[in-house]
């Protein structure tokens, strides 16, 4: 009878350590994926703001990826663009 209950004591203990090697694995992944997609967004800003003029200079660089950023805000809200429509 003894050697049963210490095989079941053997058996849950190897069990909680696996599950909690997971739970750990899993928090790691997660922080990565956020990482990796801020880190893609920032390249695709800075690359469309050199794809415009890439002649300019770096002062020139920030002022075109504001006027980007607003002209994003302007398509998001309706009635931004429909005020936009009669500027134009």
């Amino acid at each position: 009878m003894k050697t049963k209950k210490k095989k079941r004591k053997k058996k849950m203990k190897k069990k909680k350590k696996k599950k909690k090697k997971k739970k750990k694995k899993k928090k790691k992944k997660n922080e990565r994926l956020e990482v990796n997609v801020f880190f893609i967004h920032s390249l695709q800003m800075t690359k469309s703001s050199v794809m415009v003029n890439p002649e300019t200079d770096s002062s020139g660089l920030m002022i075109e990826e504001n006027q980007n950023m607003e002209e994003l805000t302007v398509k998001n809200s309706q009635y931004a663009f429909l005020k936009s429509d009669k500027y134009k």
